[in-house]
């Protein structure tokens, strides 16, 4: 058995396993959606930032980064921004939605059930959206380690998603992301190292005549005040910065103990997003 395959198979059997070992424990919806909102501040910023980190981003920063370079990396690091004004601005001001259920929940109580009614299919279109990038991503992992069809791999890997999620709720989601941050936590920079050392002796002459002759990495030309790509960059940077309170952000919110811990995690996670 190689080690992609071991490692795959151990990631995708262990997500079955807590999925059903976390349902011996739900015992009513809002356990089932929100737990017991007992989540240490660690265990809650590491949701947040596995959340965040979607496969959508594993792929598109990697292929967008290549395209467009620095008109790329300045508007996806200032994405993360969103996290720490979510942390410093908007969490002090949401400890009355504190152990909602959902966001659309809290909406239908301000402002009535035609508004809650919107705000569920707004939230399907956008999360159906989302889940279709990730499973994609994820098919094409299990076709290129499993020689399986794409259409097979598409819906094994929904199945293990939604049997998991279906019988642990927000607790077996929560316990895989925490495998999911450690894993990539672990795996990236591994990455990272087998590609520079496949590069060769040469690798960081490569590097550094990419940085050096590539006008997509030249930073004097990039904030050239007469270069229009320049404001076109700052609008996406706005724009990126935009906080995301969608039905996932907001259930994060919800399962805090207290304003200071959903500070605290949107903080922490911010911070390791932009660096990642």
């Amino acid at each position: 058995m190689s080690i992609d395959l071991l490692l795959f198979s151990s990631f995708l059997a262990l997500s079955l396993i807590l999925g059903i070992i976390s349902s011996t424990k739900v015992h009513n919806i809002s356990e089932y959606a929100i737990g017991n909102r007992d989540f240490s501040t660690p265990t809650l910023t590491a949701t947040l930032i596995a959340t965040y980190i979607g496969a959508g981003i594993f792929s598109y920063t990697l292929i967008e980064t290549y395209r467009q370079g620095i008109y790329f990396l300045i508007p996806a690091s200032a994405e993360s921004i969103s996290l720490l004004i979510v942390g410093y601005i908007l969490a002090p001001r949401m400890g009355e939605f504190l152990g909602k259920l959902s966001i659309a929940e809290s909406m239908g109580e301000m402002f009535g059930p035609r508004v809650r009614l919107i705000t569920v299919i707004f939230g399907f279109m956008r999360l159906i959206c989302y889940l279709s990038v990730n499973f994609k991503v994820s098919s094409k992992i299990l076709e290129l380690i499993f020689g399986t069809s794409g259409e097979y791999a598409t819906i094994l890997s929904a199945l293990i998603v939604i049997i998991y999620s279906t019988l642990g709720g927000i607790r077996a989601v929560t316990f895989t992301d925490i495998i999911q941050f450690f894993t990539f936590g672990c795996l990236v920079p591994v990455i990272t190292i087998i590609a520079w050392q496949a590069l060769g002796e040469k690798s960081s002459a490569m590097v550094l005549h990419t940085l050096t002759t590539s006008a997509l990495f030249d930073y004097k030309a990039v904030f050239d005040l007469t270069n229009p790509k320049l404001y076109e960059m700052l609008v996406m940077c706005v724009f990126f910065m935009v906080p995301d309170l969608g039905p996932d952000i907001f259930q994060r919110i919800s399962m805090g103990r207290s304003v200071g811990q959903v500070m605290r995690s949107f903080m922490i996670a911010g911070f390791v997003c932009f660096l990642f």
